[in-house]
């Protein structure tokens, strides 16, 4: 967005899990964002950012297992997605990540999404990014060589 100041502060914070753990980041600014008329995209407030407990267990025959819950917040424009669609997106989710041996790792995650919609609509009188609900499963397979 050519012309549209894009300006952020961000804080990061972890406390490595002995055996609980807690990460956190938060932003704010200001960035382009699509107007509540949905006419033109302008400089708009923006904030958002995550907290995540975690807890591990060490465990002698079968690796490392850490257990973690997550709390995902933003509100502020999609700068990457056409037209910048601006709104609020919140994820609550529950996993574990399983450090089989330390080559291997494995992640599994649930989740719950309150987010706005992505999608703009081409009708008249129609509104685009509408918000939506969903829920989510996330899975990972890592190799550490």
């Amino acid at each position: 967005y050519d012309g549209l100041r894009d300006e952020r502060i961000a804080g990061s914070f972890v406390w490595y899990p002995q055996p609980f753990g807690l990460q956190a980041e938060w932003n704010f600014g200001r960035g382009p964002g699509l107007n509540d008329a949905q006419t033109a995209v302008e400089v708009r407030p923006l904030q958002g950012g995550y907290i995540m407990p975690t807890y591990k267990i060490d465990t002698k025959r079968h690796g490392i297992v850490t257990l973690f819950s997550r709390f995902q917040h933003y509100h502020g424009g999609y700068k990457s997605i056409k037209n910048a669609p601006y709104g609020t997106h919140d994820e609550y989710s529950l996993g574990f990540e399983w450090q089989i041996f330390k080559e291997l790792e494995v992640v599994l995650e649930y989740g719950f999404v309150n987010g706005v919609g992505l999608r703009g609509i081409d009708t008249p009188g129609e509104v685009s990014y509408r918000d939506f609900q969903g829920q989510l499963l996330r899975s990972q397979i890592q190799i550490n060589y």
